[in-house]
């Protein structure tokens, strides 16, 4: 039920029709609003997540208005191709309710769909192309203009420093259950470092990056399949673009869900992969440098061994930061990506 004091920030008496909840996304509750002035996606923020709401949604005012400007030069229409916050009736770009929950609210894009797997190789390049897109429209947003809205988000070695403290604090009591998966991380603990040593280089260097770049955070037009808008920009920060190009791969380009009740399912599907290069490759229009195409793959491995130790460490913890469906949701995550990451070992030269 949507709280009077949230209705009654957005709109006026009479307009609200209906309120729906609206997708599966793992941080947020999401919400289709039908008005009669339009339709919406309303969203209560996660403050547990995000606890600094100004920073992100700052980065968010920014990043927006870029990309709308950028549409406007080139003839396109910002609101079918970029994020459109709605202020409140008061102007403000979010709204606390009585229990001091968090609330923002977006326009609802109609007649797309954001998928939460690929119907084919046309779709992966189509995801590809929209997240290149998306790094080649930013090239020159000042990365340095932008919040950090997650410290050491993408962090890896500092990552598998922080599974080791929940295996060792034990709070929920589990550890003695994931002795194997501790022991496959520890085995491939050499390789957590691989991107920021080649940023200390100056081999990687940083740019706006998505840091999600999941294919359920690219919208496709329902009828051309072809790419519309990038979704989810809570996590817009400075980064590398491997790690977008990794986490695209990671959730498109695999024979099943992340959540998949049998490991076993999980690997990675070469066409896809290759399909989802070739597209970040045509949208980046030639920006990466040769050092960032030749880390591609590192980004996709990575971005494996990375979510998998942040499904395990939550377990660890007590299911405290992923929204989980059953007891045992952030175990089963967990050993799904390992499984990937197998995958990706196995195929490591062809990659």
């Amino acid at each position: 039920m949507l709280p009077s004091s949230v209705s009654e920030r957005y709109f006026l008496p009479g307009e609200l029709l209906s309120c729906e909840p609206h997708g599966n996304g793992h941080i947020h509750d999401s919400y289709d609003v039908k008005s009669t002035r339009g339709r919406f996606l309303l969203q209560r923020f996660n403050t547990h997540v995000f606890p600094d709401v100004e920073a992100v949604m700052g980065n968010i005012r920014r990043i927006t208005a870029y990309l709308a400007e950028d549409c406007r030069a080139r003839g396109e229409d910002p609101e079918r191709r970029v994020l459109s916050l709605i202020p409140s009736l008061s102007g403000e770009n979010y709204v606390r309710d009585e229990a001091e929950q968090v609330w923002r609210m977006y326009r609802f894009i109609a007649d797309c769909v954001n998928p939460d797997k690929p119907e084919s190789s046309e779709d992966c390049f189509a995801c590809g192309q929209a997240f290149g897109d998306f790094q080649y429209r930013l090239r020159d947003f000042p990365a340095e203009n932008l919040a950090v809205t997650i410290p050491d988000f993408h962090n890896t070695p500092k990552r598998y420093q922080n599974l080791l403290r929940s295996a060792k604090a034990d709070v929920a009591g589990r550890a003695k259950e994931v002795t194997e998966e501790l022991a496959f991380f520890a085995e491939r603990e050499s390789l957590y470092g691989v991107l920021e040593a080649a940023h200390a280089r100056g081999n990687l260097p940083l740019r706006v990056t998505h840091n999600d770049a999941k294919i359920n955070n690219c919208m496709l037009d329902a009828a051309s399949r072809r790419p519309l808008c990038i979704l989810d920009l809570d996590t817009v920060m400075p980064g590398y673009c491997v790690n977008d190009f990794g986490e695209a791969v990671r959730t498109g380009a695999v024979t099943a869900a992340e959540d998949a009740k049998d490991p076993a399912e999980v690997a990675l599907i070469p066409e896809y992969c290759r399909a989802y290069r070739e597209g970040f490759l045509a949208g980046c229009r030639g920006i990466l440098t040769e050092a960032e195409i030749a880390l591609l793959p590192e980004g996709l491995r990575l971005m494996t061994l990375e979510n998998a130790i942040r499904f395990l460490t939550d377990y660890l913890d007590g299911d405290t930061y992923y929204k989980i469906d059953y007891p045992r949701h952030n175990l089963v995550r967990a050993r799904c990506q390992i499984a990937l990451a197998k995958s990706i070992e196995a195929q490591w030269e062809k990659l």
